[in-house]
């Protein structure tokens, strides 16, 4: 199902580009953030529709007594941070060895030369928006308590936590605290 996910996810960013952003590359950038807004009260309302506006936990997909528990850290935090490293050095070896990834970088630092030399500028934002879906599909929330949403979208402890705003070292004691009820 996790991969599953991923796969789903990445298909809905690379259709959400193609068929409704693609309209707005060339807009102005507020024009943009008006289509992104629009699009998160869309499916904040689909979801909660579809399935509950209920916040619903899911157990870690690491086993509590595995060989990645340690003294110090759980089996959960242990597996989030060789997870995360992996999908770094995955985007690494994408974005530096690749023709894909290269293309990408082109087309994100230069989209008018990266037209010149023949690179599907539309395309590579549409794959860039899929891999954004793909990575953070499902990511816990950490908010502070001065977003207004995160109290409307963060169960405390069930798929997120929030902190007290400028409180660096709340932050801090937060992520130490992150285990796999999260």
């Amino acid at each position: 199902a996790f991969f599953a996910t991923i796969a789903l996810s990445f298909g809905a960013g690379l259709l959400i580009q193609r068929l409704l952003l693609r309209q707005f590359e060339r807009a102005p950038v507020l024009t943009n953030v008006n289509v992104f807004i629009g699009l998160l009260l869309i499916f904040n309302a689909l979801s909660g529709w579809l399935f509950d506006h209920t916040v619903k936990s899911f157990p870690s997909p690491f086993a509590q007594e595995s060989w990645l528990k340690t003294r110090w850290f759980t089996a959960h935090e242990m597996g989030s941070f060789l997870v995360m490293l992996a999908v770094l050095l995955a985007l690494y070896v994408f974005f530096r060895f690749t023709s894909l990834g290269l293309a990408m970088r082109a087309a994100a630092l230069n989209p008018e030369s990266a037209r010149l030399v023949g690179i599907r500028v539309s395309w590579l934002l549409a794959v860039g928006w899929g891999l954004a879906a793909a990575i953070g599909a499902g990511l816990p929330i950490i908010c502070s308590d001065m977003v207004g949403a995160g109290y409307d979208l963060v169960d405390e402890e069930v798929n997120g936590l929030r902190f007290p705003a400028g409180d660096a070292a709340a932050l801090a004691v937060l992520h130490d605290e992150i285990d796999g009820e999260i």
